[in-house]
């Protein structure tokens, strides 16, 4: 989708974990005494398609990114690692709640369920392939990110997780 108007952050009082653009706002809300971490996600992707919906981390439910430190969370693209030509941003909740409504073609459908939110930046990325699954102890998410044709040849893989999910589930259906 091509946006008009794109800004990041939105208002002074917020992060870069927010932004807007005239055909959405994500809003991110930090914890507070009452109200758990949570974003906001508003989109009008047409005029007949609209969406509204809360994404919150549950608490004692950590969120991931792949990697750590200042650089965790990204990868980067070019010949120089020192200073790359690009970079792709990946964050992970892996199990949330949401709720929200859609509203499409005039005709409004309310949801409320377990859900996972991606924080993804994908300039550089050409196509993004993501799986989520749900096991009693872990959300696996194998991602995938294939990158513009200028660096073809490299093809990022997470797999973050996956590993312990398979074993999880070997030793599930073994018992």
């Amino acid at each position: 989708m091509n946006v008009s108007n794109f800004l990041t952050p939105p208002d002074p009082s917020l992060d870069k974990r927010s932004s807007k653009a005239d055909e959405f706002s994500i809003t991110h809300h930090p914890a507070t005494s009452d109200k758990l971490e949570h974003y906001t996600v508003r989109a009008n992707l047409s005029k007949d398609l609209q969406v509204s919906c809360e994404v919150t981390r549950p608490e004692g439910v950590p969120g991931f990114k792949v990697g750590n430190g200042p650089k965790g969370g990204y990868s980067y693209f070019g010949p120089d690692k020192e200073k790359p030509e690009g970079y792709v941003i990946h964050r992970f909740w892996p199990r949330t709640e949401a709720h929200g409504h859609v509203i499409h073609k005039g005709q409004a459908l309310a949801f409320k369920g377990p859900g996972m939110f991606v924080h993804a930046i994908q300039g550089m990325s050409r196509t993004w392939s993501l799986h989520v699954g749900t096991l009693p102890t872990s959300s696996p998410t194998p991602m995938a990110a294939s990158v513009r044709s200028r660096w073809s040849s490299q093809h990022v893989r997470r797999m973050e997780g996956w590993e312990r999910a398979r074993a999880e589930s070997a030793s599930t259906s073994a018992g």
